[in-house]
């Protein structure tokens, strides 16, 4: 198995695991739990934050590993900002996921102006200005900074 298809499987998965359980633990609730203070909200499950810190994890290995392509980290990065709009389950996951992508930002100056002029037209479709976050518009910033940027 190459890097490439290593890092992306093993964020395919880490998406996929997280999204099942968060879709398990939401079905799992009583009526009302996590209201008015009654309970924990689904948002303070701790594989909130056993999934950040899987990814963060992921894509520290994947900044220090000197044989990522361009290629490869445009679709690492591809495949984490797109897990929101797939995912369909309880929102405080599909919010998860975006805060997620915060991690990412190490990575987007490893790409080639041509791979983040690409990410970056699926990021500006993803995720129009009116509805990008924080965390989204400093990618988005990132994003745009690397597609200008000299080689």
């Amino acid at each position: 198995m190459s890097g490439e298809e290593d890092y992306l499987c093993r964020l395919r998965q880490l998406c996929r695991d997280y999204m099942s359980e968060m879709t398990r633990l939401a079905a799992d609730r009583r009526f009302g739990q996590g209201m008015m203070g009654l309970g924990g909200r689904l948002g303070d499950e701790p594989c909130n934050k056993r999934f950040t810190q899987q990814v963060q994890a992921l894509f520290q290995d994947m900044a220090q590993d000197t044989a990522v392509s361009s290629g490869e980290v445009r679709q690492v990065l591809e495949c984490l900002y797109r897990a929101p709009s797939d995912y369909t389950g309880p929102k405080a996951a599909y919010w998860m996921l975006r805060a997620a992508q915060t991690y990412s930002l190490p990575l987007v100056g490893r790409l080639t102006p041509a791979d983040a002029r690409a990410v970056l037209s699926a990021y500006e479709r993803a995720y129009p200005r009116f509805d990008r976050m924080p965390a989204q518009q400093e990618i988005f910033t990132a994003l745009t900074e690397a597609a200008v940027a000299e080689r």
